[in-house]
């Protein structure tokens, strides 16, 4: 269960979408209910610091008790962290972070959950992509500026590459995938990969 593909405009980070769909996600396959969380509230609450970890934003929505839906919570100009005057609909109670530049891993979490990934947005070809599997050799392993939501996986004429939902109104598929996709050992090879909450998630190599 993925939430629909969001275009995150002017909105908070790329962070705060993934973040927040990876828990939408995580809420549905153990409550089969998907809820749509607020992105604003995660935005307002999580992610106003100028420089915050996807490891941040999961603590930040444990420490909060959890967040409340996209239509509960309202469309904060102000950019207050409201989270106190609003019930959560939607918890989670920590989370687990996959080996780093381990496919097997990656592979073995995104068949239980969605997994969240930084990747390297700068280079041109991954801004202007409209379809099919995206892969760019100069991809680097240090840029890693964008966040991801990896959905799946598959094998395409030979090639397999991750399935991964952006936040610009597209679906990536990377090698290793988007749907925008990637090949495996491409920008989502390497980076932080963080599921939800601890519990209920089988072995995966994460900690």
């Amino acid at each position: 269960m993925v939430p629909e593909v969001s275009n995150q405009g002017r909105l908070g980070k790329s962070a705060a979408f993934a973040v927040t769909h990876s828990v939408d996600s995580y809420w549905a396959l153990n409550h089969i209910e998907l809820l749509s969380g607020s992105v604003t509230e995660v935005t307002d609450c999580c992610t106003r610091n100028e420089v915050v970890t996807i490891d941040e934003i999961f603590d930040c929505i444990v420490r909060i008790g959890g967040i409340a839906t996209s239509e509960s919570y309202p469309k904060n100009v102000s950019g207050k962290c409201l989270s106190e005057a609003y019930k959560p609909s939607i918890m989670i109670y920590g989370h687990r972070e996959v080996d780093h530049f381990d496919e097997k891993a990656l592979a073995m979490a995104v068949a239980t959950t969605p997994v969240v990934v930084l990747v390297d947005g700068s280079r041109p070809s991954f801004q202007e992509y409209s379809s099919g599997v995206y892969s760019d050799d100069k991809c680097t392993r240090t840029e890693l500026d964008h966040t991801l939501l990896v959905v799946g996986y598959g094998t395409m004429d030979g090639k397999d590459y991750w399935i991964c939902q952006n936040t610009w109104g597209k679906v990536l598929p990377m090698i290793p995938p988007t749907p925008l996709s990637f090949p495996p050992t491409y920008c989502t090879h390497c980076t932080s990969l963080l599921l939800p909450p601890q519990g209920m998630l089988g072995e995966y190599g994460g900690q």
